[in-house]
């Protein structure tokens, strides 16, 4: 452990001043999720994006198993603490379908990007009062973004979240919010649920997967409801993920 802490303090000497590190810092850990209300039930995509130094201290936990097994269990262990509920009520989110990579970081290290899709069960008819929070990785620094949208029949009534992400989910990073990161980890919405199972998220693969975190010019981020730190919207974040 010692000699772990050695080598990622070095690495964070060498790391820092390279243009070519993580856009919101080499220490960074980075969490998006779009909650789709489609046909009658409720779908979570929920990307992570490590940065450097935390793809670094996972590197001898991946190695020592097998990755496939290793992304299984660690898509289980965030879909007991991501939270849904409807009406006061939580429901269990169900995993669907997952893809990890390992896109490109600085002085040959790698970073780790997880998409894990998630489903509740069928929902009640009627207008339902939904929350989401996403709970994983507390105390971490880094970007949290949530988003809201509604397809196949469900419509949405009203939403504290927006249904556009201003990070291509955390592909490109708008430049004039890099300094003061996105930190919100609680949405809240009144909608309706439609009929029948409707369309999860897809993940990506290949290329899309594997391709290096960006930063893009501002343009629509002021769009954004205010950035906050709080108590019941928005609070802090940890977890992990490893493949190669």
């Amino acid at each position: 452990m010692k000699r772990l802490l050695v080598l990622v303090g070095l690495l964070a000497a060498v790391i820092v001043p390279a243009a070519a590190a993580h856009p919101l810092g080499n220490f960074t850990t980075n969490h998006y999720s779009r909650v789709a209300a489609s046909g009658d039930r409720l779908y979570v995509l929920y990307v992570l994006d490590l940065a450097e130094i935390p793809t670094f201290q996972q590197k001898p936990r991946v190695e020592a198993e097998d990755s496939a097994t290793y992304a299984r269990a660690l898509v289980k262990r965030i879909s007991g603490v991501l939270s849904v509920r409807v009406d006061s009520r939580r429901l269990p989110l169900r995993p669907v379908r997952h893809a990890l990579g390992f896109p490109p970081g600085v002085a040959g290290l790698r970073t780790t990007r997880l998409e894990a899709v998630f489903s509740t069960g069928r929902l009640p008819p009627g207008r339902l009062r939904v929350t989401y929070r996403d709970d994983t990785f507390p105390g971490r620094i880094g970007w949290k973004e949530i988003v809201v949208q509604a397809d196949s029949g469900a419509r949405l009534r009203s939403s504290t979240a927006p249904s556009r992400t201003v990070s291509d989910e955390l592909r490109s990073y708008p430049k004039d919010l890099l300094s003061s990161p996105l930190d919100v980890r609680v949405a809240r919405t009144s909608l309706v649920a439609g009929s029948g199972d409707g369309s999860a998220p897809t993940v990506s693969s290949g290329k899309a997967l594997d391709s290096r975190v960006g930063v893009r010019e501002a343009t629509e981020s002021r769009s954004w409801p205010p950035i906050s730190s709080g108590r019941g919207e928005p609070p802090g974040t940890p977890f992990c993920s490893v493949r190669r």
